[in-house]
C-alpha cells in the first residue's frame, strides 16, 4: 500500500472466499523451516553474476511482501491490501510504513495480515508498535528459527547519484526489483496521516504496494523506507531516512512505557554500538552503576551491535524482571544484572493550584559546570513566562541560570514522556521527583523520562544553566492523545497569589447614653 500526495495507491482485491482465507491462516502455523528444503542454487555464468545481481541475491531473503485483510462491508467479503517490509532482526522484527497497516489496527477478531518471503514461506504478523505521525511501524512474526535480515546503514552522508535498490510489492507483484539513484536530498512529502520533512528522493520506480519497501544502498544496508510518490511526474519517489528512524525508534518501541517498568538510561541511536548517553538518578540503571559512555555489548544474553537491537531486547519485560547486561567501559568488560523497577508514578493535587497561562521563573548569575543549588543563590531577576524557554533579555548572554516553577495539568490518565533539550545543562522534576537529568557542559542535547500520571495537577520544576556559547532550553511532552510538543501555556499554572489577611476597621468607642 502506498500513499501519494494526492491519493492512496493501494491495491485492494475483494473476494467472497472466506474459506480460502481460513485455510491459509490455519496452514501457516505448521510450517517447517523453509531453509531446510531449499533446492541447491544453480550457479550463474560469471558474465551474468554482476554486482547488482549479487546484491539482489543477498538482500532478497530479508524482504517480505505484506498482505492485510479487512472486512469488505458485506457478509463474506474481504478486502486485501498490499504493502512491503524488511526484516531488521533475526527474531522476526519487520520495518514498514504505518499507513501500510493502519487500516487493520484493532482488527483482533481476524488475522491482521501475512508476511510472504521470496522462498514461499508465509507467516501471520502482529503489529508491535506504531508511530503514525512519522509513518513508521514495527511488525513481529514468529518463525521458530532466525531469519535473514538487512543491517541499518546511515543516511547523513548520502550523495546525489548514489545507486539504490528497491525490492517491493508493487500492485501485489511480490518481490519485484527496481534500481535507481539518489536524485534529491532534504525533500519533503506527505501521506494521509503525516507530513515528512527531510526525506530522500530516488528514481527507483515504485507503484501502489511499494510502501514500506527498504531503500537499499550498494552495501546491502537500509538507508530509508519508501513512503510516497508524486503522481504528476516520473519516478519522483520518496523515502524516510534511516537516521530519522533511528532517532525515533526508542519512542516507537517505548518498551518501558508500554510495559510499565523503569530502566533509566538513554542510548545514542546514531553511533555504532549502543552507547549510554545519560542515566536517570535513582533508577535501576543508576543503582547498578551504569555510566554515560558505557557501551552495551550484550543484553539478556543477546549480542548487541546497535541501539535497535538493545531496545528490541526490552520488549516483553515487566517490573521485577532481571536484566543481565555486558558493558564495555574504557576497554574493560563489565557485567551487571539489574532489576527493573515499576515506572514512576505521582499523586495529583486535590484542586487547581492557580491560574493557567505559564510559570514563574527566576534568573541567577554565576559560572558553573553543573546545575547549582539555586536555593543558596541570590535572585537576579524574576517574572512570569508562558513557556519554558530563555527570556528575550538573556539571549546571547553567558553565565546565567534559570529555574521555572509552577504546575502542569494532565488531561487524562496514562504514561507521559517529558523531554529536556538544552545547551548546556538542564533538569526536570515532576511532583518533586527528578524525571529528566540532562546536566553538565554539552552542546544541544535532548534527554527524556517517562512517568505514569492520573488526570490532575502536579508541581513542576525546570532548571537550566548556561556556561558559554549557544544557549537553548525547552521542555516538551507527549502522552495519551498528545503528540510530542512543547509544554503549552494553557497546561501550565502558577501559584495562587497569597493575600494578606486584614482586619475590619474598629469604630471608636462612643460614650454611653445619658
Amino acid at each position: 500500500m502506498i500513499l501519494t500526495k494526492k491519493r492512496p495507491g493501494s491495491i485492494r482485491q475483494t473476494t467472497r472466499a472466506w474459506v480460502l482465507l481460513l485455510c491459509i491462516c490455519s496452514s501457516l502455523q505448521a510450517q517447517d523451516n523453509p531453509e531446510k528444503s531449499k533446492p541447491a542454487p544453480v550457479p550463474l555464468p560469471a558474465e551474468r553474476n554482476t554486482p547488482t545481481v549479487g546484491l539482489i541475491k543477498k538482500c532478497l531473503p530479508a524482504i517480505v511482501a505484506l498482505r492485510t485483510f479487512q472486512p469488505g462491508g458485506q457478509p463474506g467479503v474481504v478486502n486485501f491490501a498490499a504493502g512491503s517490509g524488511a526484516v531488521i532482526h533475526p527474531s522476526g522484527y519487520i520495518l514498514t510504513n504505518d499507513h501500510v497497516v493502519m487500516a487493520v489496527v484493532g482488527n483482533t477478531d481476524r488475522p491482521q495480515g501475512l508476511a510472504l518471503f521470496s522462498n514461499g514461506a508465509q507467516f501471520i504478523f502482529k503489529i508491535l508498535a506504531r508511530l503514525p505521525q512519522e509513518d513508521i511501524a514495527i511488525l513481529k512474526i514468529e518463525t521458530g528459527y532466525p531469519l535473514p535480515f538487512l543491517p541499518l546503514g546511515r543516511s547523513n552522508d548520502l550523495v546525489l547519484g548514489e545507486p539504490t535498490l528497491v525490492i517491493g510489492n508493487p500492485n501485489g507483484l511480490a518481490h519485484s526489483v527496481s534500481t535507481g539513484i539518489i536524485s534529491g536530498l532534504q525533500r519533503s512529502t506527505s501521506t494521509k496521516a503525516s507530513f515528512l520533512p527531510s526525506v530522500i528522493q530516488t528514481t527507483a520506480p515504485i507503484s501502489g504496494g511499494s510502501s514500506g519497501s527498504a531503500l537499499i544502498n550498494a552495501l546491502g544496508e537500509i538507508i530509508g523506507v519508501i513512503t510516497s510518490q508524486h503522481d504528476n511526474g516520473q519516478n519522483l519517489n520518496f523515502a524516510i531516512t534511516i537516521d530519522h528512524i533511528r532517532r525515533k525508534f526508542p519512542r516507537l518501541i517505548n518498551a518501558e512505557n508500554l510495559n510499565g517498568f523503569l530502566l533509566g538510561i538513554e542510548t545514542d541511536m546514531l553511533k555504532p554500538g549502543s552507547t549510554i548517553t545519560s542515566v536517570l538518578p535513582g533508577s535501576p540503571a543508576a543503582a547498578a552503576g551504569l555510566r554515560p559512555g558505557d557501551m552495551i555489548t550484550s543484553s539478556g544474553g543477546r549480542k548487541i551491535t546497535n541501539g535497535f537491537e538493545f531496545h528490541l531486547t526490552l520488549t516483553g519485560k515487566s517490573p521485577g524482571d532481571e536484566l543481565p547486561l555486558s558493558l564495555q567501559r574504557e576497554k574493560k568488560k563489565v557485567d551487571v544484572t539489574l532489576k527493573l523497577a515499576t515506572l514512576l508514578t505521582a499523586i495529583p493535587l486535590d484542586s487547581a493550584p492557580g491560574e493557567p497561562g505559564g510559570l514563574q521563573y527566576q534568573n541567577y548569575k554565576g559560572k558553573w559546570d553543573n546545575l547549582p543549588d539555586f536555593d543558596k543563590l541570590d535572585i537576579a531577576e524574576k517574572g512570569k513566562a508562558k513557556s519554558v524557554s530563555i527570556p528575550a533579555n538573556l539571549a546571547g548572554q553567558d553565565h546565567f541560570g534559570l529555574r521555572f516553577r509552577g504546575f502542569i495539568r494532565v488531561p487524562r490518565e496514562g504514561v507521559y514522556t517529558f523531554y529536556c533539550g538544552s545547551d548546556d545543562g538542564s533538569r526536570l522534576a515532576i511532583a518533586g521527583r527528578v524525571l529528566v537529568d540532562n546536566n553538565g557542559l554539552h552542546a544541544y542535547t535532548e534527554a527524556s523520562g517517562a512517568i505514569k500520571l492520573k488526570a490532575g495537577f502536579y508541581p513542576l520544576t525546570a532548571s537550566y544553566f548556561e556556561a558559554s556559547g549557544d544557549e537553548q532550553f525547552s521542555v516538551s511532552w507527549e502522552g495519551p492523545s498528545i503528540k510530542k510538543q512543547k509544554l503549552p501555556a494553557d497546561a501550565l499554572y502558577t501559584k495562587k497569589p497569597v493575600r494578606k489577611k486584614t482586619r475590619a476597621p474598629v469604630a471608636p468607642c462612643q460614650p454611653a447614653g445619658n
